[in-house]
C-alpha cells in the first residue's frame, strides 16, 4: 500500500531492457499506479549478483559480462516488474583509458501544454569532444552536442517507447541506454457553461459595503441562478446586490487582461486556484458605468495575469446597484487575442463553471417591482399589469397572480366585467429571455378563469410572465421562484 492506504494495482520499470558496460552504473525509474499509491515500499533484487548489483533506490552496478534480470516487487501485495540487463566488456574503441560515454537518462511525464521529455546526463571525458544521442535504437544520431556540456533535454516529446542509445562524436562506443515509456498525464479542467448569480434585493447604497453589512450577505441570497456568459440582465431592479462566482477553465497558456463594468460599485477577484481563499481583487469600477463601458476607469482594466491551460481558477464579480441602469460584465482577452484596450468579448459559458450556491430564502419583495423597471417613467408597472378599466370605468379587468414568491406553482386569476374576455396564452421566460413554460388554455379554464403553471422544477431565480388576453393586449409580472 502507498502513504495513503492506496492499494498499487500496477507496476512497470524503465528501461525494460538494456546494454552496459563494465563498471558503468543504470538508475531504473519506476512507475506505480494508482498515483495515491506511489510511496509503497518497492524491493529491488539481482537473478545474477556476480553480473550485477542493486540498491533499494534501484542503481544497478555493472561488475562483469553476462546477463542479469532485476525485479522489482512491491513489499505488499506481490506486484511486480523487470528489466533485463546486458554486461557488456569494452570494445576496441572503448579501451580502458578512453572508456565507454558514461550517461544516464531522466524521463518527465507530459502535462496539458508541453510533451514529455528525456534527460542524458553524462560526464565531460578529456580524450573526447562531442557525444551523440539517437532514440530509434541507433538507427540514427540526430542529436551531437559537446561532452562538456554535462546534459542534453529533449522536449515536448510524442507518447510512445523510445530506444535510446549513446556513443562518442566519433562514431566510437555505442551504448545501449535501453528503452523507455513517455507519457502524458493531463488532468484538465472542464467548464459546465454556466456560472452562479445570487442576488440579495432589498439592500440600499451605492456602495459594495452596503452589500457586506447587510445580514443577508453572502449565505441568504434572495435568488439563485445561473448565467450562460459571465454577464448579469441589465437595468432589472433597484437597491440590490448580485454575487456571480464560479470556476475559470484557462483554454490557453499565457497572459489574459480581464475587464469589468457595472453599475453601481463593482469589483471583480481572481483565485491564483481553485481556492476562494486565495482570490484578490484584479479590477474595480469606483462609481458606476454604462453596460460593458470597459474605460471609464482606469482601474475597470487589470494587469496582464498568467494562467494554464487546463487549470481551474476561482473567479467571482461583485455589484451594489441604487439606481439607474444596473449591469455587470466581466470581459477579457486571452494570449492569443494579443493586446487591446478593450476586450474582445464578454468570458463565454464554454470557458465558466459555477460554484456551490446557497439555497434562496424566502425573498423579501417589499422593494421589488413586478417587472422590470422603465426609466423615466411614473406610471408603475404593477398598476399597468394588474388592472385595466375603459374611459368611463363601466368595464374593468383584474389579474391576480400568486403566491409570489412561488415554490412549486402559480395561480392565475382573471376577474372581468368584458364578455368573453379571456386568457390565450401565457409564457414564462427567465433572465436570459428563455422561454421555460408556456400555457395555451383549454376550455374548461378560460371558463373558470382560473390558471395554474408547474414552476417546481424551475432553478430559484426571477422570471418574467406574459399574459395575453383575448383582446391581443399584454400583462407583464415579475415572479420570483424560491
Amino acid at each position: 500500500e502507498g502513504e495513503c492506504g492506496a492499494v498499487v494495482s500496477s507496476l512497470s520499470v524503465s528501461p525494460s531492457a538494456a546494454q552496459i558496460f563494465v563498471n558503468q552504473t543504470l538508475q531504473l525509474e519506476t512507475e506505480v499506479l494508482p498515483v495515491e499509491a506511489a510511496g509503497a515500499s518497492l524491493v529491488y533484487s539481482s537473478s545474477n549478483t556476480a553480473v550485477l548489483t542493486v540498491s533499494p533506490s534501484g542503481v544497478v552496478t555493472a561488475l562483469q559480462a553476462g546477463n542479469a534480470v532485476v525485479t522489482v516487487e512491491t513489499a505488499v501485495g506481490g506486484i511486480s516488474s523487470s528489466s533485463a540487463i546486458e554486461v557488456l566488456n569494452l570494445n576496441d574503441n572503448c579501451t580502458s583509458s578512453t572508456g565507454p560515454p558514461l550517461t544516464t537518462v531522466l524521463t518527465t511525464e507530459g502535462s496539458c501544454e508541453v510533451g514529455p521529455s528525456i534527460t542524458f546526463n553524462f560526464e565531460d571525458h578529456p580524450n573526447r569532444t562531442n557525444i551523440e544521442f539517437s532514440i530509434d535504437g541507433g538507427a540514427s544520431y540526430p542529436y551531437n552536442v559537446s561532452d562538456a556540456s554535462g546534459s542534453l533535454t529533449l522536449t515536448d516529446l510524442a507518447n510512445g517507447v523510445y530506444d535510446l542509445w549513446v556513443r562518442w562524436g566519433n562514431d566510437q562506443c555505442p551504448v545501449n541506454l535501453g528503452q523507455y515509456t513517455l507519457t502524458t498525464s493531463c488532468q484538465a479542467c472542464s467548464a459546465e457553461g454556466s456560472i452562479l448569480m445570487e442576488q440579495y434585493v432589498n439592500i440600499p447604497g451605492v456602495s459594495l459595503n452596503d452589500l457586506f453589512n447587510s445580514p443577508k450577505y453572502p449565505n441568504s441570497p434572495d435568488a439563485v441562478t445561473t448565467l450562460t456568459s459571465f454577464e448579469i440582465p441589465t437595468n432589472v431592479l433597484d437597491n440590490y446586490g448580485v454575487r456571480v462566482r464560479g470556476f475559470l477553465c484557462a483554454p490557453e497558456t499565457g497572459n489574459y487582461t480581464f475587464w469589468i463594468a457595472g453599475d453601481d460599485n463593482s469589483q471583480l477577484s481572481l483565485s491564483s486556484d481553485n481556492n476562494e481563499a486565495n482570490a484578490s481583487v484584479i479590477a474595480f469600477v469606483p462609481t458606476w458605468s454604462f453596460s460593458q463601458e470597459w474605460n471609464k476607469f482606469a482601474e475597470q482594466k487589470s494587469v496582464e495575469i498568467f494562467l494554464e491551460k487546463g487549470k481551474s481558477y476561482y473567479i467571482e464579480g461583485l455589484m451594489k446597484e441604487a439606481g439607474g441602469g444596473d449591469n455587470l460584465a466581466v470581459g477579457w482577452r486571452k494570449p492569443s487575442d494579443g493586446a487591446g484596450t478593450v476586450p474582445v468579448e464578454v468570458i463565454p459559458g464554454i470557458h465558466l463553471s459555477p460554484a456551490t450556491g446557497a439555497v434562496a430564502t424566502k425573498a423579501d419583495t417589499s422593494g421589488v417591482p413586478d417587472s422590470p423597471k422603465e426609466e423615466n417613467s411614473s406610471t408603475s408597472e404593477e398598476e399597468v399589469d394588474t388592472e385595466a378599466a375603459s374611459d368611463n370605468g363601466v368595464e374593468s379587468t383584474e389579474l391576480a397572480l400568486y403566491p409570489n414568491p412561488v415554490l412549486t406553482e402559480v395561480h392565475i386569476d382573471l376577474t372581468t366585467s368584458v364578455e368573453g374576455l379571456n386568457l390565450e396564452t401565457i409564457r414564462v421566460f427567465d433572465l436570459t429571455g428563455r422561454l421555460v413554460r408556456e400555457l395555451v388554455p383549454n376550455a374548461d379554464q378560460k371558463r373558470s378563469n382560473n390558471y395554474q403553471i408547474d414552476m417546481n422544477d424551475l432553478p430559484s431565480g426571477y422570471y418574467s410572465v406574459i399574459l395575453q388576453l383575448s383582446d391581443q393586449s399584454l400583462q407583464t409580472y415579475r415572479l420570483i421562484k424560491q
